[in-house]
């Protein structure tokens, strides 16, 4: 968990730093600029900004402890979803099987 290093406003130094963004990530603005949590707690342990998308493995989007954040290959991720080609095609023959099984 972040916190803040100075008070501002309603927020004490010490209080958690960042909003629930209506996304459900926490969101912190450094220096005017807003960033993810997630991706902020990975640079901070690994010293690298991710290459590629961080996974919360439990899928809570707020959960952004180190154990719950895992870096997702967007190649691996590309391969598991199906193109829209192949999700039309594949339904396509769906129809074309009922068609023929019962005679629509």
């Amino acid at each position: 968990m972040f916190t803040r290093r100075v008070g501002s406003g309603h927020a004490r130094a010490g209080d958690m730093a960042g909003t629930v963004h209506s996304t459900g990530y926490v969101r912190i603005s450094i220096d005017g600029g807003k960033y993810t949590a997630h991706h902020l707690a990975w640079l901070y342990v690994h010293g690298l900004w991710p290459s590629d998308q961080i996974e919360h493995i439990n899928r809570k989007r707020s959960d952004n402890r180190l154990v719950n954040l895992k870096e997702r290959r967007a190649t691996r991720q590309r391969a598991a979803q199906k193109t829209r080609a192949e999700k039309d095609a594949y339904f396509a023959s769906l129809v074309a099987e009922r068609k023929q099984r019962f005679g629509w």
